[in-house]
């Protein structure tokens, strides 16, 4: 029997009406409980801080109780030491656990089909079944289906002192397997994977369209920027030595056409000696055509020029180096270089270019020369140009033959 003799009737029973065949029952007389009482009690003796330093609480055996009579319900008391300050154990305080009460909080109430093998000593089995969540008691014994026997999961329940270690053993059934073992997660899982693959493959695409935009855009920029350095290079040269030679030709004929100038007969001269001379003046009238002609040409090489400047300065724009030489200018200085190209382009089409520009540096007076840093623009020369030559060149493209296109520059004080 047990180790000590001594008697725990049970004095606190709860519901009397229930368990009062219980009421001064000796709980030291039943062999699935002296075990877990003896180690309680040694356990309370040996400590003297009132159990607080080690846990003193045990498990009994599966016994049987009375308030669950007429179904037998598998059930253990957890006892534990109650001491006086005198570090003397005085009587043993005990809970009841009901085994399918336990397993059941356990478990998640949409669980169906597993059948809990609880075991403790030496072949002491009883077998529960779980339906949405509810355990019930079926037998004492094993009772599984052995051929579940290699899907087993075991656990041990508590953590308590005592000799008495309980054991679960969870087993899957025919309900459980046609519940939850079936086609299902395999063809989600499928569904999932080629989810994923079909999204990598269009980020994939994706990328690799995104890529390739990329590289068109960049052999495109290289392109633009190879063609005007083509053209920087190839055209260009050729235009300045042409624009050079044809004011060196204009530089020549000015002086030759001075020379003849000179030779011309003079207003006092008589009819009858110009008209020995027929020759010498329509040769003269010939040269002021072709100093003309000439000055046309070399105004349209200007113009040429600063479009092709107008592209280098598109291509540094894109390249992100185009700087502005900011300075202060006289705005009448920057309209008439930048119309005069034009005015050749405006003959041929028919159109009327006029211009009305004011030199206030000649004409102005001593006041007005006084108030001329009121007169000046801050900017970049070459850049203004432009913006002037555009506003012209679309303003003669869109006037028709006969109009007439008026380009004035005024001061105001």
């Amino acid at each position: 029997m047990g180790q000590r003799s001594i008697l725990t009737p049970v004095i606190e029973i709860g519901n009397l009406e229930v368990n009062a065949p219980a009421v001064m029952y000796n709980l030291y007389s039943e062999p699935n409980r002296i075990n877990a009482i003896d180690y309680s009690v040694t356990c309370g003796l040996a400590t003297a801080d009132g159990c607080s330093s080690k846990n003193c609480s045990a498990p009994t055996g599966i016994i049987f109780l009375v308030q669950d009579i007429p179904v037998y319900r598998p059930a253990s008391l957890i006892t534990h030491p109650v001491k006086l300050d005198d570090g003397s154990v005085v009587a043993v305080a005990t809970t009841v656990h009901n085994w399918d009460t336990v397993l059941s909080s356990s478990i998640n109430e949409q669980v169906s089909g597993l059948t809990i093998v609880l075991a403790y000593g030496t072949q002491k089995y009883y077998t529960f079944t779980v339906e949405e969540g509810a355990v019930t008691f079926v037998q004492e014994g094993d009772h599984h289906d052995p051929k579940y026997d290699d899907r087993r999961y075991s656990f041990l329940t508590t953590s308590y002192g005592g000799p008495e270690r309980f054991y679960v053993h969870l087993y899957p059934s025919d309900t459980w397997v046609s519940l939850y073992e079936n086609e299902l997660p395999a063809v989600v899982c499928g569904v999932t994977v080629g989810i994923l693959v079909l999204t990598s493959l269009i980020f994939f695409f994706y990328d690799f369209l995104m890529n390739r935009a990329s590289l068109e855009k960049d052999l495109i920029l290289n392109t633009k920027r190879q063609f005007v350095r083509y053209i920087s290079h190839e055209i260009r040269t050729p235009l300045n030595i042409v624009q050079l030679g044809f004011k060196l030709l204009y530089s020549e004929m000015f002086t030759l056409s001075a020379t003849l100038q000179s030779q011309l007969p003079s207003q006092s001269q008589s009819q009858s000696q110009l008209e020995n001379n027929p020759q010498r003046v329509e040769l003269s009238e010939s040269f002021k055509d072709w100093l003309g002609l000439v000055t046309d040409i070399s105004d349209s090489a200007d113009v040429a020029i600063s479009v092709l400047n107008d592209l280098i300065n598109y291509d540094k724009l894109h390249m992100g180096t185009l700087q502005l030489e900011i300075e202060p200018l006289f705005i009448w200085d920057i309209i008439a270089p930048a119309v005069h190209p034009f005015l050749i382009q405006a003959r041929h089409g028919g159109v009327k270019l006029v211009t009305d520009y004011e030199d206030h540096r000649d004409s102005a007076s001593a006041e007005e020369k006084k108030l001329m840093r009121n007169h000046i623009v801050f900017g970049d020369s070459g850049k203004l140009c432009q913006v002037i030559r555009n506003l012209v060149s679309n303003a003669l493209k869109f006037t028709p033959s006969g109009g007439e296109v008026t380009i004035s520059g005024e001061s105001s004080h």
